[in-house]
């Protein structure tokens, strides 16, 4: 009797979780630290560093305003 819907073993599978492994699934998704190391790229990091600086002039010449 061989071929397709046939229920050969029967096995019941229990299993547990210690605090140990729950804290290494929890920490899967996290980000790792090597993730901060990773080169970005120029352009985008320029852009940034060029919006940034615009709004801290802007706040400095707040800050001297409201002195």
């Amino acid at each position: 009797m061989r071929g397709l819907n046939r229920h050969y073993y029967s096995l019941s599978i229990n299993y547990r979780k210690n605090d140990f492994e729950m804290k290494m699934l929890i920490n899967l998704n996290k980000i790792a630290w090597g993730d901060s190391l990773k080169i970005q790229n120029f352009t985008e990091s320029e852009k940034e560093n060029n919006e940034k600086l615009k709004n801290l002039g802007k706040l400095s010449l707040g800050y001297n305003e409201w002195i």
